[in-house]
């Protein structure tokens, strides 16, 4: 069927026109179709209870699963229309209609989270459970639910605080962007959004502490990025950065590789490099890139109005993935485009992936890599790449070490001057001196705020990604291969991930990643 699918669409392409009988066919609503309706917990909860009721009730399984999966249906609804709301509002700060929206979903999704614990916990204590489990869930997956629950009023009135610091960083942000000028916008800027993250470490530290972690590093280490390496190990390699890559970092940033990002490129210049890269990984790639275009699945318009976010969302509801970049107008937004698309294909190959997030990052950044070898990329856009993942390895492990200190803090340390001084001590060690660097633009790395401890996986991921790229340029098309064939995994960790895919673990590498930049570069630390 997936076969006659992508024929299908590629003939549409090819003959110019898109006739929505096409989408229709086969179930693919375009994005100019999605409508969005405030979502209504409230009737979440109702499906819910009614579920709850079956699993205590009733002694058929159908009966109790066909319970869940209308759960399952309200649940997809209230992420998707919180989905739209969070595309439209990144798309566009001023609009005031989206950024009410926005605050509206993240303030009930921790409530509708809170739900579906309850349904689980009751089909645990269901006397059914083990017909549940035999049926659908699997032995022993129902067996954590039992206790204590994980979600209760004070740690979701603690969640919604911090969606709505989430929210004031965007506010500030955006109102100095209105008021303030380019040359004083760091001083005018720089210490309010520094203090809104100074409340959102203490608050992150007082929900580890109340769901029973030492520190926050450990809660977002296993509840956010089910991460198979531990912080320790995690510190040990940016250090391992620090020492060996910052060096030819320095080095680096005195050569002319920047030129070819910062040339003029067009939408449909952007639009034409992923699509040539797609077309040459070929299968389930190709056909991702045909159903998004037909489907208008992105936004890569260049707009001073969106965030500074780029990023793929999977919408349940209508089971396919968006795409949007704050565009630049320069060619890096190629690269922008790639990378987003990489993880487009992933969740469309997969039906939404489960893989963990380093894991989905390999093929975000190996799509990267995979567009130098299929699509037409000029010798200095390439070498470019190529300085930007040395940029990736040093810069993210920079991110990656503030954070990882950051959550260390005492408590009395923790303000928005301090946090300023310590991201520049940071930043200092990993060579940013070597940059025309402001060393506040702490204050411009949205990850800090919206998605902590994140960026480390950008670093490993980069290893694994850069790996198939290797592959590629030593035997043509066994990049690829390993790419496509490995879309589909449900690996959450790093570590057991690579073992799958027979790729090398990142911890092992730096000395290998070392030789390789001096090599290209011709350059030595």
């Amino acid at each position: 069927m997936k076969r006659i699918l992508a024929l299908l669409l590629c003939a549409v392409l090819l003959a110019g026109c898109v006739p929505s009988s096409v989408l229709d066919r086969f179930g693919i609503t375009p994005f100019r179709d999605m409508d969005y309706v405030r979502p209504d917990p409230d009737a979440v909860r109702r499906v819910c209870d009614e579920a709850i009721a079956l699993a205590g009730s009733s002694g058929d399984v159908q009966e109790i699963l066909s319970g869940v999966w209308d759960y399952y249906d309200a649940y997809d609804r209230f992420s998707t229309a919180c989905d739209l709301a969070y595309i439209h509002h990144h798309a566009d700060l001023t609009d005031e209609f989206w950024q009410t929206e926005h605050d509206f979903c993240s303030e009930h999704y921790g409530y509708v989270d809170m739900l579906l614990e309850e349904l689980y916990t009751a089909l645990a204590e269901s006397p059914m459970k083990d017909e549940l489990e035999a049926e659908y869930f699997g032995t022993g997956y129902l067996d954590s639910y039992l206790g204590e629950p994980f979600y209760d009023e004070e740690l979701l009135a603690l969640y919604a605080r911090e969606q709505e610091l989430i929210a004031q960083f965007y506010t500030i942000g955006a109102e100095c962007e209105a008021e303030a000028e380019t040359d004083t916008w760091y001083d005018a800027c720089a210490l309010p959004l520094a203090e809104v993250l100074a409340e959102l470490t203490l608050l992150r530290n007082q929900i580890a502490r109340y769901v029973g972690y030492d520190s926050y590093t450990d809660y977002a280490w296993d509840f956010s990025f089910y991460r198979d390496y531990t912080p320790a190990q995690a510190q040990e390699y940016v250090e391992e950065i620090r020492r060996e890559l910052v060096p030819l970092y320095e080095n680096m940033q005195r050569m002319d590789v920047w030129a070819s990002a910062d040339e003029p490129c067009s939408e449909h210049e952007v639009l034409g490099f992923v699509k040539e890269a797609a077309q040459g990984v070929g299968g389930i790639v190709r056909e991702a890139y045909t159903v998004m275009s037909l489907a208008g699945l992105f936004d890569i318009s260049p707009d001073p109005n969106k965030s500074g976010l780029s990023f793929e969302l999977y919408l349940d509801q209508y089971r396919m993935p968006y795409i949007l970049i704050s565009g630049t107008g320069t060619a890096y937004d190629r690269l922008a485009f790639a990378h987003e698309f990489g993880h487009f294909a992933t969740d469309y190959a997969a039906g939404g992936s489960w893989a963990g997030t380093d894991v989905m990052e390999i093929f975000s950044q190996g799509m990267e890599y995979l567009s130098l070898c299929y699509a037409e990329a000029e010798e200095d856009f390439i070498r470019m790449k190529l300085a930007d993942s040395l940029c990736t390895y040093v810069e993210q492990a920079a991110y990656a070490d503030f954070e990882l200190q950051l959550y260390m803090l005492p408590e009395g340390e923790i303000t928005g001057e301090k946090l300023l001084a310590l991201y520049e001590q940071v930043c200092e060690g990993y060579g940013f001196r070597s940059l025309d660097w402001d060393p506040r633009d702490m204050v411009t790395v949205p990850h800090f705020y919206e998605l902590p401890h994140y960026v480390i996986s950008y670093t490993v991921s980069n290893d694994a990604a850069m790996q198939l790229y290797e592959m590629e340029l030593r035997a043509p098309g066994s990049g690829a291969e390993c790419f496509a064939e490995n879309l589909t995994t449900e690996a959450e960790g790093l570590m057991s991930f690579l073992k799958e895919a027979e790729l090398k673990s990142p911890f092992v590498r730096i000395g290998e990643v070392k030789g390789i930049m001096e090599g290209y570069f011709g350059l030595s630390s």
